[in-house]
């Protein structure tokens, strides 16, 4: 019989009431209190008259509040929609007006930023969590319910509702469950507003293990994580191959035992340097197949790493053009097919139609869903991943699609052609920007400022670089191919007279080269001025917690991302980087 994650929860706070279940720093909240939580704010969600399997957006801090609210949605048969609150005010603002989410979970520091009616949004960090006398609210959940509703990344800032049921999730769950010591501790890292956390926090608590938390914003790389790890015996953490190789994978972590890629492609250098005395797993799946579609464990020493079998129940085929299965070997494109397709988008029948298609192995009724990444058969029934068919990339877990930035660059009358490329390096995945312009006129900075409006910070190129004319290839299109093959030479590249400029160049200490050197190898600039803003040069929140480790493995000190935050230009953060030293030595 199917149970969802909040039924194996509140068996678990029979059978262990005082384990901690969600642990946040130095404070942490046992199952009983947990589940006594959930209870308490799903009848104060009720009271407003909410039916079932309507949306309700949670969006709130990482925090036992956040898990409670996710799970008391749940509880009562409603569908979470939930949303990370450093997202931008156009990503929020547009979740809301196509969700319209029949009231929001929020806080009192919270709500008022958010531009919904006020009587529609309950600040649960108000309510009275403490009654002896609440209703126990129990409502049967079935499969084929809505779970949650998950927006993917979003390059232009009109990312599309994933809408998951239960049944998916709980189908990948049971599986992960005996495989992954989830009734131990379990790092949360991943933001609740990818599905990438819901095994690090559902699959946890229903297994009976705890959930520790980064507090957003704290979060940060290097050391300080590794650290977290270590103190807190964390035995499974799970997250992006770009994050793992930042970190010192020789640091002791005895408690540490399984180890899992997922995000982004994963080499055999990773596993080799991640796997030694510790089970390591490659995992791949987009949100429209729930979670995770394939996984493989990986073993030090071996040649190279796939993206592994299908889980139970869901299927792959690699199909070509026609829908036909190509042979082993052969490039295809990948489906997937079973429990773990989700429903399709929100208000978008259209591209709903076009993703998910009848699955003609699979029986009357049956979806397959079009994933447009390109496979091929190994061997030993294993799937090697081979990219993407169109010009969507992932870079630090986030899908992005090259054609809408280049769109967004073109926008300007100035520009002539345009171009991005993804850049894979062995530590670093960042984008490039080229482009043309009329009269040979450098527009390196406006067209920047024109970006920052129109795209999410994870979608800003690193590097804008205006060039004297595109390679064609011999269908007149922008070739691409000589780009990637040839960005570090263009790149140096300089139309600047050298002869008609003059330049002061003031003498720079070496702490001042040390540090400007970190900035400029992760933003991908040439040069750093006082005045130069962290985030406004295209950086994410991934990237501040890159450079609060490199900054820790050059100067010894780890001050936290936050700092950051308040402390943004290069000269601001210079000085409080001079008296954070100061105050350790």
């Amino acid at each position: 019989m199917f149970k969802a994650s909040i039924d194996y929860i509140k068996e678990n706070a029979e059978k262990f009431p005082e384990k901690p279940s969600v642990r946040v720093e130095d404070n942490y909240i046992t199952y009983k209190e947990l589940v006594g939580q959930v209870h308490v704010l799903s009848n104060h969600i009720l009271d407003r008259g909410v039916l079932l399997q309507e949306y309700i957006v949670v969006y709130i801090d990482r925090s036992v509040d956040c898990i409670v609210s996710l799970l008391a949605v749940s509880n009562i048969g409603c569908i979470f929609v939930p949303i990370d609150p450093v997202h931008s005010e156009n990503r929020i603002s547009y979740i809301l007006n196509d969700v319209k989410p029949a009231i929001v979970l929020s806080t009192s520091a919270l709500a008022d930023k958010l531009d919904y009616p006020k009587h529609k949004i309950l600040c649960v960090d108000t309510l009275d969590f403490t009654q002896p006398d609440y209703t126990p609210v129990n409502v049967r959940i079935l499969p084929a319910y809505g779970m949650y509703l998950l927006y993917t990344s979003g390059t232009t800032g009109n990312p599309k509702g994933v809408l998951v049921n239960h049944g998916g999730v709980e189908n990948l769950l049971e599986e992960i469950k005996e495989e992954w010591p989830l009734e131990k501790n379990v790092l949360q890292f991943a933001s609740l507003g990818f599905d990438a956390s819901l095994p690090e926090w559902s699959g946890t608590l229903a297994k009976g293990g705890t959930v520790v938390m980064i507090k957003n914003r704290k979060l940060t790389l290097g050391n300080e994580l590794l650290k977290l790890v270590q103190d807190q015996d964390i035995a499974f953490m799970k997250m992006p191959a770009a994050v793992l190789t930042t970190l010192n994978h020789e640091y002791p972590l005895p408690a540490l035992e399984t180890v899992v890629s997922a995000g982004d492609a994963c080499n055999q250098d990773l596993v080799d340097r991640w796997g030694r005395n510790k089970e390591f797993y490659n995992c791949y799946g987009p949100t429209e197949g729930s979670i995770g579609t394939t996984r493989l464990q990986c073993f030090v020493g071996n040649d190279e790493v796939n993206i592994g079998k299908p889980a139970q129940n869901l299927y792959i085929y690699i199909l070509d053009e026609s829908l036909n299965p190509v042979k082993e070997g052969e490039n295809g494109e990948i489906y997937i097919g079973g429990k773990g397709v989700s429903y399709g988008y929100l208000n978008r029948p259209d591209l709903t139609a076009e993703k998910f298609l009848p699955d003609p192995f699979n029986g009357v009724g049956t979806r397959m869903y079009k994933t447009g990444d390109l496979g091929s058969w190994l061997p030993d029934g294993n799937v090697a991943f081979k990219g993407r068919l169109d010009n969507q990339v992932k870079i630090n877990g986030y899908r992005i699609e090259l054609e809408e930035i280049i769109k967004k660059i073109k926008e300007m009358p100035a520009v002539l052609e345009a171009s991005v490329i993804p850049v894979f390096e062995e530590k670093l995945q960042y984008m490039i920007a080229f482009y043309q312009s009329k009269e040979d006129t450098n527009l390196d900075e406006e067209i920047r400022k024109h970006l920052s409006k129109k795209l999410q910070d994870y979608s800003m190129p690193h590097k804008i670089q205006r060039i004297d004319k595109f390679e064609l290839t011999v269908n007149g299109k922008v070739n691409t191919k000589y780009l990637h093959e040839n960005y570090k030479e263009l790149l140096e590249e300089t139309s600047v007279d050298n002869e008609a400029v003059t330049v002061i160049v003031e003498e720079e200490d070496e702490f001042t080269k040390d540090l400007k050197a970190i900035w400029m190898n992760i933003l991908k600039v040439d040069s750093i001025q006082n005045d130069s803003n962290f985030f406004d040069m295209g950086a994410t929140s991934l990237d501040a917690a890159i450079l609060m480790g490199e900054i820790e493995g050059k100067f010894e000190v780890a001050p936290s991302v936050l700092d950051l935050y308040e402390n943004a230009t290069f000269g601001s953060f210079k000085k409080f980087l001079e008296k954070f030293i100061n105050v350790f030595n």
